[in-house]
């Protein structure tokens, strides 16, 4: 029992802020995969969505971080944590011990939107966790073992590694431009097509390569082990076109997840 009546009355009361992707991340996810809704999916989650007077995935998408403090260690996993030297292969009882990940997590919630015994209500919080744990599961350090959650600077400031993918990068190269704006455009951004077949284990598998192959590269880990790292503008608008890209993807999955939900 997730205690989700707990959680929704205490909503009003905090004010938690988002960590994957942060609120512009998770809110472009939300505006692409609107947008890539089938007719039939489009009508069941505007219904659900409806029930909060809400009309659009975005206005949701940040409610599993905002409700973080209430759930406490109890609360559903937003990250699973392969080994950088594990083979691209997924093994429920060797990467989610116990079932506590994101990836077992984003089956919950799509078995419980489709069942006929759930009720309106938990459906909508299924829905709203759903909307937010495919947008983690696309950011790579949430499917990383080694999280980036240590000392950087970021043009002179102390952050983590992890913040920066968290928000600075999206952010930055957001240049003004609002959530429904910037969604727009990164789903524009390149002519390659998303595939949206696999699981949601094949997409922490792809969060972990990129992290392995482009985040936590050994020179990146030799400055950690030697002075520190320091980061400028130059490597957020480096990062763009891979952070860019997780989110384009996660919006069109996310779409597809729901259009096969709601078929």
């Amino acid at each position: 029992m997730r205690g989700y009546l707990v959680a929704a009355l205490l909503l009003s009361l905090s004010s938690q802020p988002a960590f994957a992707w942060g609120t512009t991340g998770h809110r472009v996810v939300g505006y692409i995969a609107d947008a890539h809704l089938t007719p039939a999916a489009s009508a069941e989650v505007k219904r659900l969505l409806a029930l909060e007077n809400k009309s659009s995935l975005a206005e949701v998408s940040t409610w599993a971080d905002e409700i973080r403090s209430v759930e406490g260690d109890h609360g559903p996993m937003h990250s699973v944590r392969l080994p950088l030297d594990g083979d691209n292969s997924f093994q429920l009882n060797r990467d989610c011990p116990e079932k506590r990940c994101i990836v077992w997590q984003i089956a919950l919630e799509k078995q419980a939107l489709r069942s006929r015994k759930t009720t309106a209500q938990a459906k909508l919080f299924a829905l709203k966790y759903l909307v937010h744990f495919v947008g983690d599961i696309h950011e790579p350090l949430h499917a990383s073992k080694d999280t980036g959650r240590w000392p950087v600077q970021l043009n002179g400031k102390d952050t983590t590694l992890h913040m920066i993918w968290d928000s600075d990068i999206v952010v930055f190269n957001a240049r003004g431009r609002k959530p429904p704006e910037l969604a727009r455009d990164v789903d524009a951004s390149d002519d390659r097509p998303v595939d949206s077949s696999g699981k949601p284990s094949s997409w922490a598998i792809e969060g972990r390569n990129i992290a392995r192959d482009y985040i936590l590269t050994s020179r990146l880990m030799r400055s950690k082990a030697a002075k520190g790292v320091r980061l400028d503008d130059r490597y957020l608008e480096a990062s763009w076109p891979i952070a860019q890209r997780r989110l384009k993807e996660a919006g069109h999955r996310l779409a597809a997840t729901l259009n096969e939900i709601f078929k």
